[in-house]
């Protein structure tokens, strides 16, 4: 669910993509390219840290000793999520713009993929939706491919099946290979 929380809030996105671009960053900094408040850039960043997603850092060479420095705490994790969590949401919204092609072919998957993984681990449709906070209605839908899941849903059930973020993002990128 953390990366349910970090993606939800726009500003939250930008000052992770400005991360994934200069690997660093200080509240001041972040303030002034967003055009933003160093005290908002400040409590954005505390709590992306508080959700594990930035760590504070050492001061990197050549920059000032008294900026609290920012990076990622896995960058790869970070780029995956932003790749996939405009699409994500879009489609999830149901809005008119256009999305890749393989991130709508991998949602439509999604379903049978979750249902094989629950299967597998002799999880009940039932079980799986209580521990996902969803309806067996609304699980079964999903996973016949009827239902199109927003972000947090897809992180409830990859939660619910032990699975990570990184996990069902690997997975939509794969296609047509089986989660573990």
């Amino acid at each position: 669910m953390r990366w349910a929380t970090a993606l939800a809030f726009p500003l939250r996105v930008q000052i992770l993509d400005r991360l994934v671009a200069e690997r660093v960053a200080s509240p001041i900094e972040l303030a002034e390219h967003l055009g933003i408040t160093q005290s908002v850039a400040r409590y954005h960043l505390q709590r992306l840290q508080r959700l594990g997603v930035v760590a504070l850092g050492t001061r990197p060479p050549g920059r000032s000793t008294t900026r609290q420095h920012y990076y990622l705490a896995d960058r790869e994790a970070t780029m995956l999520a932003l790749e996939h969590a405009g699409d994500l949401a879009h489609f999830a919204a149901g809005t008119d713009r256009r999305i890749d092609p393989k991130t709508a072919r991998a949602l439509i998957a999604l379903g049978g993929a979750l249902r094989a993984v629950r299967e597998r681990r002799g999880v009940t449709i039932s079980d799986l939706a209580y521990r996902a906070g969803l309806t067996p209605a609304v699980l079964e839908r999903i996973e016949c491919g009827e239902a199109d899941p927003r972000m947090t849903v897809v992180l409830r059930l990859a939660y619910a099946v032990e699975l990570t973020l990184r996990d069902v993002l690997r997975q939509a990128g794969a296609g047509d290979r089986r989660w573990g």
